[in-house]
């Protein structure tokens, strides 16, 4: 905000959404964030897997 108040700041929020609102409230006027990598997502579905085996 120090070059221009109107001047569109584009930031990275990272993996959490608590770091996304801090990117917003620094001023950011668009966020990308870090989605879960393909290893995050299978080691979820398969914890559900076996919780629904032990059933």
């Amino acid at each position: 905000r120090a070059i221009d108040k109107d001047f569109p700041i584009i930031a990275t929020g990272g993996p959490t959404e608590d770091t996304i609102k801090e990117v917003i409230e620094a001023g950011a006027n668009a966020v990308t964030f870090t989605p879960p990598t393909s290893a995050e997502i299978f080691k979820g579905m398969m914890e559900n897997y076996r919780e629904q085996m032990k059933k």
